[in-house]
C-alpha cells in the first residue's frame, strides 16, 4: 500500500446519536481513532455522572499525537470511498369502490418496489411510475 501524499484527502461520513450524518475531509496521511470518551473527573476522582462512559469519540490526529480535532457524540463512522448499500422497500396502497351486484365494494390495491441503494445518495424519485397503480393512471 503506497504512503499518501500531502495532497490527498479522504472523507469520513459520521453517524451521530441523533441520527444525522455529518462528513469531514482530513488530510489522507491522518491517523484517525474510535472509541470511548474519558469522561472527566471531579476534584474527588469521580467521573462525572452526565459523561457515565455512554460517549464515543472520533479523533483525528496529525502524525503521532499532534490531535487535531475530537467529535463526541459518533456512534459510528466510515471512509466515504467504501461503497455501502442499504436494502429499501417502497409501498404504495390505494383504496378503491366499485360498485357490484350487491352494493359497493372496497378493493385494496399495493405495489412494491425493492432496491439496494446508497443510503447517501438522493432519492431521485424514479420508481414514482412503477409504483403508480393503474387505478390512478389517466
Amino acid at each position: 500500500m503506497k504512503k499518501p501524499t500531502s495532497d490527498e484527502t479522504k472523507t469520513y461520513v459520521m453517524t451521530l446519536a441523533s441520527g444525522s450524518l455529518r462528513r469531514i475531509t482530513v488530510p489522507a496521511h491522518w491517523k484517525v481513532t474510535f472509541g470511548p470518551l474519558v469522561p472527566p473527573r471531579d476534584q474527588s476522582g469521580e467521573s462525572q455522572s452526565r459523561f457515565s462512559g455512554k460517549w464515543f469519540a472520533l479523533r483525528f490526529y496529525e502524525g503521532k499525537d499532534q490531535q487535531r480535532a475530537v467529535f463526541t457524540d459518533v456512534v459510528a463512522f466510515r471512509d466515504e470511498s467504501l461503497r455501502v448499500e442499504e436494502r429499501v422497500t417502497k409501498t404504495r396502497h390505494h383504496v378503491a369502490h366499485k360498485q357490484a351486484p350487491g352494493g359497493q365494494r372496497q378493493v385494496v390495491m399495493q405495489a412494491s418496489v425493492t432496491e439496494w441503494r446508497d443510503p447517501l445518495a438522493p432519492d431521485d424519485g424514479g420508481d414514482q411510475e412503477f409504483l403508480q397503480l393503474e387505478e390512478e393512471k389517466g
